[in-house]
């Protein structure tokens, strides 16, 4: 015969409230549910629990229960429980304590070994015991299930619309809506001209690092639209940078093709065996929806896959040799990057201290991504040679602390 589940050695630990939405939006939005969850607390003086024994965790508000990582008190419940100090967790439903199969049966299993009880408003829950511990893990499994139902039906609509075209998303700076046309080339002159200046720039120089330089040398703003917050919808100008550069080259719009699917979610592992989202650019032929000639472009579907070439070769990881410029007897001072060259070694300085701007060589054995002016005054004499060992980098970095002192150190410094 079946005992009362809820017994006195219960009522001398802890009684652990637990309180979690999704979203920040559903905390603001949904508050009947967030004071149903503080309500709980209630229901645990009336089973027994005294004020002093009753612990609310609610520092999880506004974050998915899909993973443990990010989330403050679920981490805390889950040490409390394996301490043995806790007698009941409670939850406005049990399945809302964690949306992950790992996570929900390792606390199921927790809790059975240490004689803590699950107690939700349907009913309370002995893990400990077999009938209790079946019905747990079938409402975890529904709950799993319900995710999924729902994921594939958002999913499955969002597809069905983009197939056909008509899925709206921000769009890139550009672009506008235009409600009897569909997208259409933004009305506005001087950003048609900034983005096309863009592409014009890059077909010369063929270097994402060339346009920025390019902007930058002749002082030129590049527009954004904001998407959301006090800005919404309003168009600002800023500083063009080089992800800005790779985002616009890569984005298929700009040749008049309406995709979906460019990116996919996908998990990872850290080296602590901690789970993350991460997104990844996909490749063409894997994109989900790819209808070309869909509105207007600024260049034309073979520009683009050029420039897709383009960037794949300009790509350098996996170690290539970097380009260095020969240098004459004595030091040498650059008079575009501000830093010096070895004449011993032959290795530019702006190798190391801006390995980030500096990135590989092109076809005629120029520094790829060398500021526009540097590109066409050296291309003719570089060479390349391997990257310098790591101990050398490093003394040389001790030895001239800065360009300017090494500048100031040399009387036979000249400008390249």
């Amino acid at each position: 015969m079946k005992t009362e589940p809820i017994q006195e050695t219960h009522r001398q630990k802890l009684a652990c409230i637990y309180l979690r939405q999704s979203t920040l939006k559903q905390v603001r939005q949904h508050q009947e549910s967030t004071e149903r969850q503080y309500a709980l607390k209630d229901k645990a003086l009336q089973l027994g629990w005294p004020l002093e024994r009753i612990l609310i965790l609610d520092r999880d508000l506004g974050i998915s229960g899909t993973q443990t990582a990010n989330r403050p008190d679920f981490q805390r419940l889950v040490s409390l429980v394996s301490l043995q100090k806790v007698g009941a967790v409670f939850a406005l439903e049990v399945s809302r304590l964690s949306r992950s199969d790992l996570d929900w049966h390792r606390l199921v299993d927790l809790c059975g070994w240490t004689s803590a009880l699950l107690i939700d408003e349907d009913g309370t829950y002995n893990p400990g015991d077999f009938n209790d511990r079946l019905l747990l893990g079938l409402k975890g499994t529904m709950s799993q299930a319900e995710l999924h139902f729902l994921r594939v039906r958002l999913q499955g609509g969002k597809l069905s619309k983009a197939r056909k075209g008509q899925l709206r998303f921000p769009l890139p700076v550009g672009f506008v809506y235009n409600e009897p046309e569909g997208i259409v080339l933004d009305p506005d002159q001087e950003v048609q001209s900034a983005v096309r200046l863009v592409f014009t720039t890059f077909g010369q120089l063929a270097s994402a690092y060339g346009v920025v330089q390019h902007f930058a040398d002749h002082q030129l703003l590049f527009p954004k639209r904001s998407y959301g917050g006090v800005w919404h919808g309003q168009l600002r100008w800023a500083r063009l940078h080089h992800g800005r550069v790779l985002c616009l080259l890569r984005n298929p719009a700009y040749a008049g093709a309406y995709v979906f699917g460019r990116y996919r979610a996908c998990k990872s592992f850290s080296p602590t065996g901690q789970m993350h989202n991460s997104v990844r650019r996909m490749p063409l032929s894997d994109w989900q929806v790819h209808l070309p000639n869909q509105h207007p472009g600024y260049i034309t579907w073979e520009e683009y896959l050029a420039n897709q070439q383009r960037l794949a070769q300009n790509q350098t990881k996996g170690g290539p040799k970097l380009a260095v410029l020969p240098c004459a007897k004595g030091r040498h001072y650059c008079r575009v990057c501000w830093s010096a060259v070895s004449a011993a070694t032959g290795f530019h300085l702006a190798m190391w201290a801006k390995a980030d701007r500096l990135s590989g060589t092109n076809a005629t054995g120029a520094a790829e991504n060398w500021p526009a002016k540097a590109v066409g005054r050296f291309a003719a004499t570089c060479s390349t040679k391997p990257w310098p060992s790591g101990s050398y980098r490093r003394w040389y970095r001790r030895k001239w602390k800065s360009p300017w002192a090494l500048w100031r150190k040399s009387n036979s410094a000249t400008k390249l």
